[in-house]
C-alpha cells in the first residue's frame, strides 16, 4: 500500500524465487531455467524496474541479468517520505548486513540512512560493511554442513546481547 500510494504508475508483486539456491548449489540448469521464466515474465509485463527486498536477488539480477532495471527496496525507501507510523524501537539494536550485501555499498549505506531516519540507535559489530560473513544460509551451508551451519548462525547471533536488526529474511530466519 505504501508503495502503491508513493510510487507512478502502479506496482506489482511478483512472488518466486531468482534461483540463487541452484545456483549457489551447482544446479546450473535450474538456475538458467528460474531466470529465463522471471525475465520472461518481466518482459511480458514490459521490463518495469525490479525492486527487490532480498540482496541475494539484487546481487543475481545484476549479475545475471545485466539488461533489466533493478533497485533494492531499501534504497528506494530511502528517497521518499517515511510514514509517522513507522516502527521506531526505544532500545539500541545490533545491525546484521548480509553477505550478499557485501559489495553493494549504496544498499547497505541505505539501510543505515533509514536507521537514522527513522531515529534507531544502531550499533555494529566488527563484522558488517564490506567484512560481513555468513549466517549460514548462504551456499547453504546448513544442507551441505548442517554443523557448520549452526556455528555460523551461533557466531553471528552471538556477537551482541543487542536485538538485531536484519534486511535480509534468510538472515532474520537465522
Amino acid at each position: 500500500t505504501y508503495l502503491c500510494a508513493n510510487l507512478d504508475g502502479g506496482v506489482w508483486l511478483m512472488l518466486g524465487c531468482c534461483g540463487i539456491p541452484a545456483h549457489w548449489s551447482g544446479r546450473a540448469s535450474l538456475f538458467q531455467e528460474t531466470l529465463q521464466a522471471f525475465q520472461t515474465e518481466v518482459g511480458r509485463l514490459g521490463k518495469p524496474t525490479i525492486i527487490t527486498a532480498c540482496s541475494s536477488c539484487l546481487s543475481v539480477f545484476q549479475e545475471f541479468t545485466p539488461d533489466l532495471n533493478t533497485i533494492s527496496l531499501w534504497e528506494l525507501l530511502d528517497t521518499l517520505q517515511l510514514p509517522e507510523s513507522a516502527y521506531k524501537p526505544d532500545h539500541p539494536l545490533t545491525l546484521h548486513d548480509p553477505c550478499t550485501a557485501r559489495d553493494q555499498r549504496a544498499l547497505r549505506e541505505s539501510v543505515r540512512s533509514l536507521c537514522t531516519k527513522l531515529g534507531i540507535n544502531v550499533v555494529e559489530h566488527d563484522f558488517s560493511g564490506e567484512m560481513v560473513d555468513c549466517c549460514g544460509y548462504g551456499g547453504l551451508m546448513q544442507y551441505a554442513n548442517r554443523p557448520l551451519g549452526q556455528k555460523a548462525v551461533a557466531q553471528k547471533a552471538n556477537r551482541s546481547e543487542l536485538d538485531g536488526l536484519a534486511y535480509c529474511a534468510m538472515c532474520r530466519d537465522n
